[in-house]
C-alpha cells in the first residue's frame, strides 16, 4: 500500500506539472500577442475539471511543509497550478473556485485555512488578468 501511495503521489505531481507547463506556455503566447502563434485555450476548457481536483489537493499538505520553502509536493503543485490557471483564464475561474468552495465547506485546520487563502487569491488574480 505504501508503494502504491508513493507512486500515486509521483504520478499526481507529474500531472500537475503538466498543467503548470500548459499554463506557462499559454501565458507566454498571450503575452507575446503574435497572431502567427495561436493560443488554443486548453486551460479555458480544462479549468472546470481541474478546479475541484486542485482545491482538494491543496488540503493535503505534508507535516512541516510550511517551514521548508523548497518543499514540492501535491499541495504545493496544486497551489501553483491554481494560481497559473487564474492568470491564464482570468475571471472564468473565479465562479468555479467560489462554487466549489461553497459546496465543500472546510473545517478549521491550518491546511484548510491555506486552501481558503488560495481561493481568495484566485479571486483577486482572476480579476483583471489577460483573459
Amino acid at each position: 500500500m505504501t508503494c502504491a501511495l508513493a507512486r500515486a503521489r509521483v504520478c499526481g505531481a507529474q500531472a500537475l506539472e503538466f498543467w503548470n507547463t500548459i499554463c506557462e506556455e499559454e501565458l507566454d503566447i498571450l503575452a507575446e500577442g503574435d497572431p502567427a502563434v495561436p493560443c488554443h485555450n486548453f486551460m479555458q476548457a480544462a479549468v472546470p475539471h481541474l478546479v475541484p481536483i486542485l482545491l482538494e489537493q491543496l488540503t493535503k499538505q505534508e507535516e512541516g511543509q510550511e517551514q521548508d520553502p523548497t518543499t514540492w509536493n501535491l499541495s504545493v503543485a496544486a497551489g501553483m497550478c491554481l494560481g497559473l490557471a487564474a492568470q491564464v483564464t482570468g475571471n472564468t475561474i473565479v465562479p468555479l473556485v467560489r462554487a466549489n468552495g461553497d459546496a465543500q465547506p472546510y473545517p478549521a485546520s491550518e491546511a484548510h485555512t491555506e486552501t481558503r487563502l488560495a481561493r481568495s487569491g484566485v479571486w483577486t488574480s482572476g480579476a483583471g488578468t489577460m483573459r
